[in-house]
């Protein structure tokens, strides 16, 4: 018989939090840079982060520098480390480096 009382046993082994990455590895410059890369596709598909209004034409002149502030605002937003996806990328790439 169970006793509802204790407590239940974790699912999932713990882990041991992994160390912040060091940010002059060029493993975590390449992380950043490729996650700074994904949110401005990002963007670009959905279709915001740029200059040009919803009823401007797409190829006028404003929109011709949307792609630099997508870029600024991707790079912002990668740098910070919110998102999380830096570091996973970032461990990936040093256990594939250690191969």
């Amino acid at each position: 018989m169970t006793d509802i009382a204790s407590p239940a046993p974790s699912l999932t082994p713990a882990r041991a939090a992994p160390a912040a990455p060091d940010r002059t590895d060029p493993l975590w410059r390449q992380a950043v840079k490729l996650e700074s890369l994904l949110f401005a596709q990002l963007l670009e598909v959905a279709g915001v982060g740029g200059l040009s209004t919803a009823g401007e034409d797409r190829d006028g002149p404003a929109s011709r520098f949307d792609s630099f502030l997508r870029e600024r605002h991707a790079e912002a937003v990668a740098g910070t480390g919110a998102t999380g996806l830096a570091a996973a990328f970032y461990r990936d790439l040093k256990v594939q480096a250690a191969g």
